[in-house]
């Protein structure tokens, strides 16, 4: 995995200024900070385990506090409020006003400060026109934010920002003014699992059924989404394609194939253990790499043009219209049917059920989607820029279990992607 570690920055070159690796004062001074956090807690972290033999224990502890008192005052520039609101531009406000009903919230990964959370939302805004209520997973430098994802996803730790974040969703779910609630989560989406964990056995599936929920990057180790009832799981493959008998009905995941983090997460435990739990549809950019919210995932999957303008492609486009910033959203996709198989199977034999003592009953899962495009070389470091988007694969679940393959094959992401259709403050109803 450690080869993986320098695509999370690739490609670095940019010229969009709200890019997390574009070199402005703002960046250059979080970049500073990450880069003295990193070296601090790297040396700490070699001397732990021999200072823990060696010292007496209430010299070892004093000198812990004083190396945890030294990454917060290192961490303390790029704190801020636990929950901020991104700025809106001269066209979101109007955008924002026809969508009263929705309430848009973000929680954003690793190594992220205030500034980089503000700069999130605010392009979460210009791409979708909504307001975005965005909440702070602070951080404390690269090594601290990933011992603490791993603790998350080890033992389902609770931090402070879980809980502001629970706090958060389950207020705007109870509100009865509210109607949707669309939730995106970058990187560190343990959060975001936490939350909709407790959420499941707390509220209604009326409350729970308002959600739909978008993730970048995703580390989180598994994503559940239980059946509304024991009827509706018992009558899944009598529904109609697209009716969905799941409390949430839209989830989506979207991945970089090397960036390091989902190598780890989404794409592990989707790929590799069959037997996990991961619901929602699953959209791999092949050959591309990186990890930054806005630089390599807003930008290259849901572009705008300069001067903030969304481009989105229409039916009345000519030869003579403006070009798409890119073709992601336009690559075509196939279907690999042996890994619904195997899943529906694996999950058939840890219930305990076969299909011949079932009787008629089957479990939903999901279905694997490849994409191909003529292009680059998409191995880490094959490239200059270490990654460049040539193909997708999309691997999906569905409610129903049965085989929709062959509606996915051939069409292209853009008409597979739920969250492609709020681009521009549209919406898919």
């Amino acid at each position: 995995m450690l080869p993986y570690f320098p695509c999370i920055f690739l490609p670095f070159k940019t010229k969009d200024e709200t890019a997390e690796l574009y070199l402005n004062r703002q960046n250059a001074k979080e970049m500073v900070l990450q880069g003295i956090l990193l070296f601090v807690e790297s040396f700490l972290l070699l001397l732990f385990l021999p200072a823990l033999l060696i010292l007496p224990g209430l010299v070892f502890l004093l000198i812990t506090g004083i190396a945890f008192l030294l990454i917060y005052l290192l961490a303390w520039p790029m704190e801020g409020s636990s929950v901020t609101r991104s700025k809106m531009d001269k066209r979101t406000p109007r955008s924002a006003e026809q969508h009263r009903d929705e309430r848009w919230i973000f929680v954003n990964g690793c190594a992220s400060g205030h500034a980089g959370l503000q700069a999130n939302i605010d392009r979460l805004s210009l791409v979708f026109g909504r307001a975005v209520i965005g909440i702070h997973n602070k951080t404390y430098g690269i090594v601290a934010d990933v011992l603490e994802c791993l603790i998350q996803r080890v033992f389902s730790y609770d931090t402070a920002d879980v809980r502001v974040a629970y706090e958060q969703i389950k207020a705007v779910l109870l509100d009865h003014t509210v109607t949707k609630v669309v939730l995106i989560g970058h990187s560190q989406t343990s959060i975001v699992i936490f939350v909709l964990d407790r959420l499941f056995t707390e509220l209604s599936p009326s409350h729970m059924s308002k959600l739909e929920v978008y993730t970048f990057g995703s580390a989180a180790s598994h994503f559940s989404n239980p059946h509304r009832s024991p009827k509706h799981f018992t009558n899944a493959t009598k529904s109609e394609p697209g009716t969905s008998y799941h409390v949430i009905s839209h989830i989506e995941h979207y991945a970089n194939e090397y960036d390091m983090v989902p190598r780890w997460g989404v794409l592990h435990c989707t790929r590799d253990i069959l037997s996990n739990t991961y619901a929602g549809a699953v959209f791999v950019r092949m050959g591309a790499s990186g990890h930054m919210f806005n630089q390599h995932y807003l930008d290259p999957m849901f572009p705008t043009l300069s001067g903030g303008v969304v481009r989105k492609k229409h039916p009345t486009d000519t030869e003579s219209s403006p070009p798409m910033a890119d073709s992601f959203l336009d690559q075509k996709v196939s279907v690999d049917s042996d890994m619904l198989l195997k899943r529906r199977d694996t999950e058939r034999q840890a219930a305990g059920i076969l299909r011949s003592e079932s009787g008629g009953l089957e479990f939903g899962d999901g279905e694997l989607v490849h994409g191909h495009r003529d292009g680059g070389d998409g191995r880490p470091g094959g490239g200059a820029s270490g990654g460049g988007g040539d193909q997708t694969m999309c691997f999906g679940r569905t409610d129903s279990g049965r085989l929709l393959g062959e509606e996915a094959r051939g069409k292209t992401v853009r008409e597979l992607s739920r969250l492609w259709r709020y681009q521009g403050g549209e919406s898919p109803e």
